[in-house]
């Protein structure tokens, strides 16, 4: 397996020549890049080896799941460096090896002005107006681009800090002392880690950003406990929620999820021409009402990428669903318009009523079409929400703020983030035609044709807000 050695305490692999973490996916590529002299058969036979390795880090996408030390760490021997030049912004866990970048993340994301300007005595005025962060902090960090590649702050033995007199490990009390503080600071790094059970400050443990003052999520879910509302919007339909009977909940969750799946999938089969028309799919690709797109909303999409979407939808309906039962108190800061409260009420009520009715004749079949119509319903008012005041009186907007926590109660990055939105807009799009195309075959009245229905709801709640609109989820 050389030259990979098991970081264990983190779950990566960490090559020994660069002293970098590597994915195990990307090892043999790694290998090819970096390190030539190993062959293509020695690559296959080393990706084949750490390809076994059980709990590490394979890809990308895991790796939003990887968790940064916010706090200093022991020195990881295995890695580069440490570095002892790290700039660290006083408030929060950022550290760079430059000014210029201190000061770019200083200003851009907690507002920073330096007030030296120029000219003059530079190491006066420093001195007089200090700056805020500490240098001189030693460093390391794991992979060297694209995710978790930010500096960490580490705690280096006295030996390693350069011009430091004697050697620790020649006396060993000493060492035996410096091994005990050492384990004790873990530990006590640890239990407060595990302490922090509410949502306090805006930045979480990621990395801080613009971001994340721009969503708005930490205020949303202020003082809440991030696995409480992590758990909220899981994947996993098996969890019940509320009081009552779990068994219940699992099965009316698992049939809203089924329901769920067939109305997008014949919402996407009902966005072609053929079905309703160019001029239905060049108006529900509008952003704005006052240009039309250059090209017709395209609803083909590889079978993994709307198992992808609908399992987004999925966890908006499962945080709908398990929030809904909670007592107020309890409960998010969104609120339910009526038309919301019905619609959701109906859909329960199907569910519930299919529960009874299993099998091929008649009643099932009408009731899963009852269903699947209440469905839709419901995702459709999820989108008509006039946003009065807070945007997160939104329960869809809510609960993509729940998705926007990671399972270590962290937040996910744009990078990470934003495909959920390119879900929720394009699924959104296509259950707006299905839903006006029903509503065209039901309605007695000549001039409400599918276009009609659909140009009114795109511009009701599908664009973003202009002079006479009110803003909604989608803006």
């Amino acid at each position: 397996m050389e030259p990979f050695k098991v970081l264990q305490p983190y779950g990566v692999l960490v090559c020994e020549l660069c002293q970098h973490a590597c994915l195990v996916r990307e090892a043999s590529t790694h290998l090819r890049a970096k390190h030539r002299h190993f062959s293509a058969p020695q690559r296959a036979a080393i990706q084949k080896a750490v390809g076994r390795l059980p709990g590490l880090f394979e890809t990308q996408k895991a790796l939003e799941f990887f968790s940064l030390p916010t706090d200093p760490v022991p020195a990881v021997p295995e890695l580069a460096g440490p570095h002892h030049d790290g700039l660290r912004y006083t408030q929060c866990p950022y550290i760079a090896r430059r000014t210029r970048t201190i000061q770019e993340h200083c200003r851009t994301t907690h507002g920073w002005e330096n007030s030296r300007g120029r000219g003059g005595n530079v190491k006066k005025k420093t001195a007089i107006s200090g700056m805020p962060w500490r240098s001189g902090v030693p460093c390391q960090r794991f992979f060297t681009s694209r995710r978790a590649s930010s500096w960490f702050e580490v705690i280096v033995p006295c030996t390693s800090l350069p011009g430091s007199p004697g050697n620790l490990a020649s006396n060993p009390p000493l060492q035996a002392q410096g091994e005990a503080f050492i384990t004790a600071l873990l530990s006590d790094f640890n239990q407060a880690k595990r302490r922090t059970t509410t949502i306090q400050d805006n930045e979480g443990k990621a990395e801080p950003n613009p971001w994340l003052r721009r969503v708005g999520w930490a205020e949303h879910f202020q003082e809440e406990d991030p696995n409480f509302i992590y758990s909220m919007a899981i994947l996993d339909a098996n969890e019940g929620w509320g009081d009552g009977d779990h068994t219940t909940d699992q099965e009316v969750l698992e049939r809203a999820c089924e329901s769920l799946r067939r109305v997008v999938l014949s919402a996407q089969a009902a966005c072609c021409h053929e079905e309703v028309g160019l001029p239905v799919l060049f108006e529900v690709g509008r952003k704005t009402i006052y240009q039309k797109p250059s090209t017709p909303f395209n609803a083909r999409l590889e079978p993994r990428t709307i198992d992808r979407y609908i399992n987004v939808w999925r966890r908006v309906v499962g945080y709908v669903f398990r929030t809904a039962a909670l007592d107020e108190d309890r409960r998010p800061a969104f609120e339910f318009t009526p038309q919301q409260q019905n619609a959701l009420v109906r859909f329960q009520y199907r569910i519930r009523r299919t529960m009874g009715s299993d099998g091929p004749d008649e009643r099932a079949v009408a009731d899963i079409y009852g269903l699947d119509r209440a469905c839709l319903d419901f995702l459709i008012t999820l989108l008509d929400h006039e946003l009065q005041q807070a945007s997160y009186d939104s329960v869809l907007l809510s609960a993509l703020a729940a998705i926007g926590i990671r399972e270590d109660g962290g937040w996910l990055q744009p990078d990470e983030y934003t495909p959920f939105y390119s879900a929720v807009i394009k699924v959104a799009r296509m259950l707006v035609v299905r839903q006006s195309q029903l509503e065209a075959e039901e309605s007695e009245d000549a001039r409400l044709g599918l276009f009609a229905i659909v140009r009114q709801k795109v511009h009701r709640y599908m664009t973003v807000v202009h002079d006479a609109s009110i803003p909604t989820p989608i803006d």
